[in-house]
């Protein structure tokens, strides 16, 4: 090989490293690198394995900026955010941008006294918020003022000589350098809830732990799914004469190990996971399949059942076919099927929802607004939604009898309903007072303990 084929291969093997192991934005080193140096620390074995940390931060604005200026601000951003980093370098410090908006900070050899170790982290925790919360000039007349989230792990090698004492919930121990990154990105996504900016979350096992449950119960409620381990629970609703005119469908989990599973528990799971489509065709068929059997009675072929509807049922693009399908499939007739939804609902695409509701109303499918007042645009929503229904949500109800404010919001709902041609049910009803009084106030129809709990629901 000649002097100018080594030099030649010399910058291809370059180039092929700095692909691999650095950031093309800011010039740091990369996720991989990083994972890398993590590495490191933990072989081969050494005398005296001490404590270190690593720490993950994020810059609030990165998504507002992409979106108000471009991604090029959005990087000019990046660039000046590792720049500043970039001063806390040496002295067993490193730097990586390891994600789209998140920067990690390795630190090493912070000593086996685990108190000096949590110091020692604590003040480059200040120096980063320091640097990352501030005024930024991108340039072109724009600034940004920042704000940050911070995520940090301490941990010490498996072959260390850790003191008994030692609280072993202020730090963990392994030599997996994805498990370090993993834990301080769990610490980080939490501190995202707090408020301020300079929020701060160091790792506990907790957090893991309730990753692991939760991952777990997603996983159980997938395998429910398809065993019908799901049961439709149903709640009475009833007239001012106290008739039963409907019931409201509330689906329960039956879980192996932990009994009757409250929907509480595992609906905001489903709705994050997107099983809450499957979840609401298993309440859609039932439901239906209910309804075709009480057509069959005199005494019940008049009742209503309500199902509750989630944001992303309603964005299903075939949504409408499967709902009318199912009932068309049971025969149910119709003015008897009705969808519950929420002002929550509504906000992401009111003339859609419109269309969707104003179709299932010919089609003779009815829906109903539920916990109304609670929203900040009620009136606005009752101008344009094809609803019959609506129903007062019972923290209104609870308080009725005692609290004339709870009454006059209450009596003006009423009014609305008349204004609008809508029928008004009073939800969470526990006591014979808050019946009479919701009766005074001229509500038509009752929900609640008082007139009977949810139970297995049958056909016959």
């Amino acid at each position: 090989m000649t002097p100018a084929d080594e030099a030649r291969a010399r910058l291809a093997e370059e180039e092929v490293r700095r692909l691999a192991y650095v950031d093309s934005v800011t010039g740091l080193g990369n996720r991989v690198a990083m994972l890398q140096e993590i590495d490191e620390l933990g072989a081969p074995p050494r005398e005296g394995r001490a404590f270190a940390a690593f720490l993950t931060a994020s810059v609030d604005e990165l998504s507002t900026v992409n979106d108000a200026f471009g991604f090029e601000a959005g990087d000019r951003l990046l660039l000046e955010s590792s720049k500043r980093l970039r001063q806390l370098e040496g002295d067993g410090v490193s730097i990586a941008r390891i994600g789209s908006n998140t920067f990690g900070v390795l630190l090493c050899d912070l000593g086996p006294d685990l108190a000096e170790a949590q110091r020692q982290v604590r003040s480059v925790i200040d120096r980063v918020l320091d640097l990352l919360v501030d005024i930024v000039d991108l340039g072109s007349g724009v600034t940004v003022g920042t704000g940050a989230c911070l995520g940090y792990v301490i941990w010490a090698p498996e072959d260390a000589d850790l003191g008994s004492w030692l609280d072993a919930r202020d730090y963990i121990v392994t030599n997996d350098a994805n498990e370090i990154v993993k834990c301080s990105e769990i610490a980080r996504k939490r501190s995202r809830r707090m408020n301020g900016q300079r929020r701060v979350q160091q790792f506990e096992q907790r957090m893991l732990d309730a990753v692991h449950e939760r991952m777990m119960l997603v996983s159980e409620l997938r395998s429910a799914i398809g065993e019908s381990d799901l049961q439709l629970f149903a709640q009475p609703i009833v007239d001012r004469d106290r008739r039963v005119i409907g019931y409201e469908g509330l689906i329960r989990w039956q879980h192996g190990c932990h009994g009757l599973v409250p929907p509480d528990t595992f609906i905001p799971l489903a709705e994050q996971t997107g099983l809450i489509v499957e979840i609401g065709d298993f309440v859609l068929e039932e439901a239906c399949r209910v309804l075709a059997g009480w057509a069959q009675r005199e005494a019940t072929r008049d009742w209503t059942f309500s199902i509750n509807l989630s944001e992303r049922e309603l964005r299903v693009p075939d949504f409408v076919e499967r709902v009318l399908g199912t009932a068309e499939k049971h025969g149910v007739p119709e003015g008897r099927l009705k969808l519950e939804l929420t002002e929550s609902v509504l906000h992401r695409d009111i003339d859609r929802t419109v269309r969707v509701l104003q179709t299932l109303r010919e089609a003779g499918v009815m829906s109903s607004l539920d916990d109304f007042g609670t929203g900040y645009s009620s009136l606005s929503y009752l101008r344009q939604l094809p609803v019959q229904q609506l129903k007062i949500d019972r923290s209104f109800v609870s308080s009725i009898v005692d609290d004339a404010q709870a009454a006059a919001v209450t009596e003006t709902i009423v009014q609305l309903g008349r204004i609008f041609d809508l029928q008004v049910v009073g939800e969470g009803v526990e006591s014979e007072a808050q019946f009479q009084k919701l009766c005074e106030l001229g509500v038509d129809a009752f929900q609640g303990y008082l007139f009977g709990r949810p139970e297995r629901v049958t056909a016959g």
